[in-house]
């Protein structure tokens, strides 16, 4: 029991790693596809990721400490059960002689976590994917497979020795397991079937919500950045390494928050035509300036990766590229603090909230010193789209 346990809090420590990650594509990916936040969608999504790391956690561990007698007294046909029903010929046979007390035994409750582990997956392939009961055994059997040959090839050759049996049992069980959870998806689907949420044009201004989503996002992204790049950093000195060595060592993780910010936050956004950090990337929001247009001739275009258009006006507002020196403000002011004091950082983000939510124009303290507002990608590109067409309207027609 107490490593059924151990691999539920593995899989919550993997989730719990696997969030900030994908915290940034998978947003965007939410809101490309539907122009806001589709809670139900999202849930699901972040629930299936929960489960994946719950199966890795159960199919490699606990990992063994490999001694020089880690093979001793272990043959390899003693990690191949072959023969079919024999743990749960086991689990019946004990239910039978002890009753309900055999519920809380370690053989009745390896059956049942076998089949409680492909519950999800089944459940997922009827209710989310909407597919027939064959595809969720299938689905079962094919990933039941694979647990049973990593477990007893040793994870494919890493270990020396199988140290977990590939039991036939364990396939009947998963796929069995899987068509409850079909069954389980199919029932509910019945009465509350999933609906696709429909997408909106995305043309109004941000949320307050988004908004901080966005900053969040930026955050648990250079956080998870620092943790990746770190690690390789710190293993790659060797036990005995020199001084010298240990210097550089603490020098490049010292200057790698500052790199890293200055990548996300500054130059990112220059490059960009929409003036995005990695977190407004992920929510489809951009950075443009509040200030009037200095040219004459209209408003500042928009080059980059975000956009190729000049944008003019939308509600009677005019759209034009945040500057570089807004840019660099408006890091300055937000974004420096997350590599010199996280105390500050949350200070600043609480005079943004409190900006954004006093004010009429919703504009953080952020926004007001950088001279800059947050609007939504898609207005941009539909003010861009409007511009060009007023510019084919306004160009004179080519001589007969």
């Amino acid at each position: 029991m107490n490593v059924w346990v151990l691999e539920f809090e593995i899989g919550l420590i993997f989730f719990a790693g696997l969030v900030p990650l994908l915290i940034l594509p998978f947003l965007h990916t939410v809101y490309r596809r539907y122009g806001r936040f589709a809670g139900w969608p999202a849930v699901l999504a972040l629930l299936t990721a929960l489960y994946v790391c719950g199966v890795i956690a159960f199919v490699f561990f606990p990992l063994p400490q490999v001694a020089e007698d880690f093979c001793d007294g272990r043959a390899l046909y003693d990690y191949w059960i072959v023969r079919p029903f024999t743990s749960i010929g086991d689990a019946f046979r004990l239910l039978l002689a002890d009753g309900p007390a055999a519920l809380v035994s370690g053989t009745f409750l390896q059956v049942f976590f076998n089949v409680l582990l492909f519950l999800p997956l089944g459940f997922l392939v009827a209710y989310r994917v909407r597919r027939p009961l064959w595809v969720a055994a299938a689905a079962g059997l094919l990933g039941s497979l694979f647990i049973e040959v990593t477990q007893g090839t040793a994870a494919y050759g890493l270990y020396p020795c199988p140290y977990r049996t590939a039991e036939v049992d364990d396939l009947i069980l998963n796929t069995c397991g899987a068509m409850v959870g079909w069954t389980v998806g199919w029932v509910i689907s019945q009465r509350y079937p999933f609906h696709e949420p429909s997408p909106v044009a995305d043309l109004g201004p941000p949320t307050r919500r988004r908004r901080a989503a966005a900053l969040l996002a930026d955050i648990l992204g250079f956080l998870a950045l620092n943790v990746v790049l770190a690690i390789p950093v710190a293993f790659t000195i060797p036990a005995g390494a020199s001084d010298d060595q240990r210097q550089a060592q603490d020098l490049i993780l010292a200057t790698l928050p500052f790199v890293i910010a200055m990548a996300m936050f500054v130059v990112t956004p220059l490059l960009r035509g929409d003036r995005a950090t990695p977190g407004q990337w992920s929510v489809l929001l951009a950075t443009v300036s509040a200030a009037a247009p200095q040219s004459p001739e209209g408003p500042v275009g928009l080059e980059g990766p975000g956009l190729v258009s000049p944008v003019r006006v939308r509600d009677g507002r005019d759209i034009s590229a945040a500057p570089a020196w807004s840019i660099l403000v408006r890091a300055g002011v937000r974004y420096t603090w997350v590599v010199v004091s996280p105390i500050a950082l949350a200070l600043v983000g609480l005079l943004d909230v409190i900006f954004a939510a006093t004010r009429s124009d919703q504009r953080s303290l952020t926004g007001l010193l950088s001279v800059t507002r947050t609007v939504t990608r898609a207005s941009l590109l539909e003010a861009a789209h409007a511009s060009d067409q007023d510019c084919d309207e306004e160009r004179p027609a080519a001589n007969p």
